[in-house]
């Protein structure tokens, strides 16, 4: 608070004045997604994916209006341990200096991943990682991209800043995106090949703010 204001009233007007500077300050170093390059290698990717091992998976599979697929994938979770707090502590790092920028007020209980597969058809059509209840506690969306290029065609994510404009996040095996979870995106549908990432949402103790 400034010196010399004694005035309560002057107070208050000069407190909302302060709190609308910052959050400008937050919006002007707002990007719809930041990419942190090679985070993991191709081993690692792959041994991420053969978590999925000796585990049935859940049907992705989301009927929208009129019965079109929303959102039709295979679905598989890792849960935080042992073996696999190696990815967790990694992505933890990625997504503090990522909220530096932002001051999302994060738990520090980051839940189960979502290890998915897109095979030839597959896809998950334009959404918000925001929903009622748990999902209305997610602040962050961390995506790992665990397949290379050139392993298949189609697919891949895509996020949302206009309709004129190339949407498609230019990323390769062990890269991971960062983006605020009321964002929205897609995963566009697979040609040919397999398609894996695996999703990860920071959330807080209350909804979004």
């Amino acid at each position: 608070m400034r010196p010399g204001i004694y005035n309560i009233a002057d107070r208050e007007t000069l407190m909302k004045q302060e709190i609308s500077e910052v959050h400008q300050a937050l919006w002007n170093n707002y990007h719809y997604y930041d990419i942190r390059k090679a985070t993991f290698n191709p081993n690692e990717c792959n041994d991420i994916i053969e978590l999925n091992r000796g585990n049935c998976p859940t049907q992705g599979k989301i009927s929208g209006n009129e019965g079109r697929i929303k959102r039709d994938s295979d679905i598989f979770w890792v849960p935080r341990s042992t073996c696999t707090e190696w990815i967790f502590s990694r992505l933890w790092i990625l997504v503090s200096s990522y909220n530096s920028n932002y001051g999302f007020d994060l738990s520090n209980d980051m839940g189960q991943a979502q290890l998915t597969r897109y095979r030839p058809g597959q896809h998950y059509e334009w959404h918000m990682d925001l929903g009622s209840n748990q999902p209305s506690l997610r602040k962050i969306t961390a995506v790992v991209e665990l397949s290379s290029k050139q392993s298949v065609k189609g697919g891949g994510l895509e996020i949302f800043y206009g309709q004129s404009i190339e949407n498609k996040v230019d990323l390769d095996i062990g890269d991971v995106v960062l983006f605020p979870s009321f964002v929205m995106h897609r995963a566009s549908m697979v040609d040919s090949g397999t398609r894996w990432s695996l999703v990860l949402w920071l959330t807080g103790t209350r909804p979004l703010r």
